[in-house]
């Protein structure tokens, strides 16, 4: 469909499938009882979001969201309940922090920001890493935060994706139970997709190089 009306539907299948995602995410979330629910639901909306950025023709929504679910429970909770954990410790460690005074408070101020700072990085491309490639448990976390060192680059615009559409969604705070999770996911998935090709490009002439150098 080209023209006018191909783009007019084209938008309208784009924010019906956003809404149809979001609320996926809200009830496999809360199937989950939340605390074990969010990151499997996540892990499938990446999933899902993954096949639809690549234009898979034989991409259903609702049956690729489910398998992935299911298939990636266990897993994806673990990594889950671990970032929920350092997010806590960090959280504690910054309210003690703030309100200290001295050197070595300020030292600690300073290197627990850059932690939190790499923390914010691995959180943000820790799922759509999780559904671009099949890696052991803990190399997850390891490659997210070299992707975040190799590509620092994207690594912040990938973070001022996040930030930007946050930020529109919370002066629309009507849409956020129909696009709130959907759309962040899909832009983060959409940066992230770019920043892992750039990362392979970037391996692929670091080895290229090793390899004519010895």
């Amino acid at each position: 469909m080209n023209g006018l009306t191909g783009k007019l539907y084209r938008a309208s299948e784009f924010i019906m499938n956003m809404a149809y995602l979001n609320i996926l995410w809200i009830g496999s979330t809360l199937l989950g009882g939340i605390v074990f629910g969010w990151a499997p639901s996540t892990v499938a909306l990446f999933t899902v979001i993954r096949k639809w950025i690549m234009k898979d023709a034989n991409l259903s929504i609702y049956r690729t969201y489910k398998e992935a679910f299911k298939k990636e429970f266990l897993k994806a909770n673990g990594l889950g309940l671990i970032m929920a954990a350092v997010g806590l410790i960090l959280t504690i460690n910054i309210q003690y922090f703030v309100n200290q005074v001295g050197i070595l408070f300020f030292t600690l101020k300073f290197f627990t920001f850059f932690i939190v700072i790499i923390y914010l990085a691995t959180a943000l491309i820790l799922f759509p890493l999780y559904v671009q490639y099949e890696l052991p448990f803990f190399q997850y976390l390891n490659k997210a935060v070299m992707i975040g060192f190799v590509k620092p680059i994207w690594t912040l615009i990938l973070i001022a994706g996040f930030f930007v559409t946050s930020f529109i969604l919370l002066t629309l705070p009507g849409v956020i139970p129909f696009f709130g999770v959907s759309l962040c996911s899909y832009i983060l998935m959409a940066i992230a997709f770019q920043t892992f090709h750039s990362y392979e490009k970037s391996m692929k002439s670091a080895e290229h190089f090793i390899e004519h150098s010895v």
